[in-house]
Parts: structure tokens; sequence; C-alpha cells
């Protein structure tokens, strides 16, 4: 259940996206990555510094978000292209990179997921409502906290767990038409999904972390419990709590600020 707060090859047989859908998804990726190239770049030199890639932790973070399976539950994913250019990676600070269209097998549902994991200095920045007015999109109001309620089985026993998000619509006409697309967005360190008003204060410069954006389209007057991002969410969810907790527990000794995860992942 979804409550306001007060509120990889990829199978073959997932179906393909309409001319409409392509349209959407091209734009999608555009105004992600693109944007996160440059943002990234600006931030690098502000920072004068760039994220060491021999830390365990991290390591192990990235290698946990380039590892999502290419079907969950009943979704099928179809994986969209990683940065060849190591530079573009090097400048956006991610050295996980994940990004595909998922698309329920029943219903023709599609929801874009981006997943990224490296140092917090650059994870923690370059939010939707920063970057995507950038690519020409309009955000129709100010992020709003989000509460993704869901289940998960850790070690045989199924617990309930949340996850808290920020979302908001972004709109871009163009001459083919409107594109409205609604966004979620958190990070997690290990010990949870968060999206705090600050999180470059929360996180810090160097602690391995990642961040997530799942991105739906939203037809007008659509609220955001409607929004099919939130039934991918409760598949997804459970799947990536798995694979942070075993980079966590595989760590030795625990990343800064993470202590036990059997209680929250």
């Amino acid at each position: 259940m979804n409550v306001p707060e007060s509120p990889e090859p990829i199978a073959a047989e997932a179906p393909r996206p309409n001319n409409s859908r392509g349209r959407v998804r091209i734009v999608l990726f555009a105004a992600t990555a693109v944007l996160l190239i440059a943002a990234g770049a600006l931030e690098r030199r502000w920072s004068g510094r760039s994220a060491a890639a021999n830390d365990d932790t991290l390591l192990r973070f990235a290698a946990a978000v380039e590892s999502v399976p290419p079907i969950v539950g009943s979704w099928h994913g179809r994986r969209g292209p990683k940065p060849s250019n190591p530079k573009i990676l090097e400048a956006t600070g991610a050295l996980g990179w994940f990004s595909a269209e998922f698309t329920e097998t029943i219903t023709g549902d599609e929801v874009s997921v981006f997943w990224i994991a490296g140092r917090s200095r650059s994870i923690s920045i370059h939010t939707p409502d920063a970057c995507y007015p950038g690519a020409g999109f309009v955000m129709e109001s100010e992020p709003q906290a989000y509460r993704v309620e869901y289940t998960a089985e850790t070690n045989g026993r199924i617990e309930k767990r949340s996850a808290d998000f920020k979302t908001a619509v972004f709109v871009k006409s163009e001459p083919m038409g409107t594109t409205r697309l609604r966004v979620f967005w958190a990070w997690n360190d290990g010990t949870g999904w968060t999206s705090p008003g600050f999180p470059r204060m929360k996180y810090g410069a160097v602690r391995p972390l990642t961040k997530l954006y799942l991105i739906a389209p939203s037809p007008p007057g659509e609220l955001p419990h409607q929004s099919t991002a939130l039934e991918l969410a409760d598949d997804l969810l459970p799947v990536l709590d798995a694979k942070l907790r075993e980079a966590v527990e595989a760590s030795s000794p625990p990343p800064s600020g993470v202590g036990s995860t059997s209680d929250r992942l």
C-alpha cells in the first residue's frame, strides 16, 4: 500500500513500446543523463575533488546497482545504455549506473528506473527539481513528500517497510505533443530510503550512496498515489534492498554511519 505522508540480455518477451512511449523514453533519458553530466562537471569544479573508486563498500554498492535483474515481479526490463566514456561517469560521480524501462506484462504500463551509486558529495545533489527545468520541463508544483509502504522478506521473515520519497510532475510542451512525467526520487546509504531536505548535509561528502529515480507518464489530474511508478516500487524496492544489504554485509568494516541492516533492509 502506498500512503502519502500527512501523508538487464533483457527479457525478449517484454512488449515493445509504441511510438509515443518511445518519444517519452527518449526525452526522459536525455533529461536525466545529459543534465547529470553537466551538473556533475560543475560540481567537480566547485569541490575541486574527484571520487576515488578504491573503497570496498563503494565498489560493492556500484556492483549492486549494476546487478538489478531483468524481471521484477510481473515487470520486464529493457536496460538502457551505460555511458561508455569513463569521463562521463567521472563527471557525474557515478561509479555504478543502472537505467531501464520496465513494462508490466499484463497492462503494458511502463516505468523508467534510474539508479546510480557513488560518493555522497556527487550523488546527494542533481535532483530532478533542479535538473529537469534545464531540459525544458516545467515543474507543476513544489516537490512533496511521499511515503511508500511495502513488504519484503529477510531471512525467511516477512517485514513491513517504508521508503520516503520526494515527488513532482514535470511537463514539457513541444510541437509533437506534451510530455508529462511524474518522478519519485530518494537516496539510500544502506540504512533505508530517505529524501531529506538537505541531502548533502545529511550524507556528507565521502559516504557511499545510491540515488533512485522512478519515472512514469502522468496524465492530467492523476494523483501521486495513482502513479504506475508505485506499482513497480512494490516489487522493485525489496529487490534493491536485498542488493544493498548484501553489499553492506560483505563489507568489512561496515561503512561509516551504517550499523546492522538486518532490521532495515
